[in-house]
C-alpha cells in the first residue's frame, strides 16, 4: 500500500512522462495481484502491456525493462509457454548483466527462475549450471 504509493508519486514528480509511467506501474500492481490469484491470463495481458510501456519509455538496458522481462516469463512459464518464458528470461539476463552487471542479485534471480524452468524441462544439467552460478552470486553477496 504505502510502498505503491511512494513509487507512484515518485514517478509523478520525477518523470517526464508521468502518464506512461503511472500506467505501467498500476499494470504491474495488477499483473503481480492476477498472478496470485492463479489468473494467468489476465496477468500475461497486464504485464505484456507493462512491457511494451517499458520498451516504449526506456533505453534498451535499463533494469526496469530486464524486470518486465522476468515478470512475464514467470507467467509465461506457468501457462506451460516454455519457449517464450526461456527466450524472456534470456532477455532479462543480458539486460541485467549489462545493466547492473554479472553479480547483481536480479542476475540471481533469473538464473534461479531459469534453472526452474529446465527442471520443469527436464534438463537437469543446464538447471544445476544456473543454480550454481545464482549461489555463487548470492554467497558473494552475504544472501542464502
Amino acid at each position: 500500500g504505502l510502498n505503491l504509493l511512494r513509487l507512484i508519486l515518485t514517478s509523478l514528480f520525477i518523470s517526464p512522462g508521468c502518464t506512461t509511467i503511472l500506467s505501467h506501474n498500476l499494470d504491474r500492481w495488477k499483473g503481480v495481484r492476477s498472478r496470485a490469484q492463479s489468473d494467468y491470463k489476465k496477468a500475461e495481458q497486464l504485464y505484456e502491456r507493462a512491457l511494451s510501456i517499458r520498451e516504449q519509455t526506456l533505453p534498451p538496458r535499463h533494469p526496469d525493462l530486464g524486470q518486465s522481462l522476468n515478470n512475464l516469463a514467470l507467467v509465461y512459464k506457468m501457462e506451460g509457454k516454455y519457449e517464450q518464458a526461456e527466450l524472456l528470461y534470456k532477455k532479462a539476463l543480458m539486460v541485467w548483466e549489462e545493466a547492473l552487471g554479472p553479480n547483481d542479485p536480479n542476475v540471481a534471480t533469473v538464473l534461479e527462475n531459469m534453472a526452474e524452468l529446465y527442471r520443469e524441462l527436464g534438463e537437469k544439467d543446464k538447471a544445476t549450471e544456473l543454480d550454481n552460478r545464482a549461489r555463487k552470486i548470492r554467497q558473494g553477496l552475504g544472501q542464502r
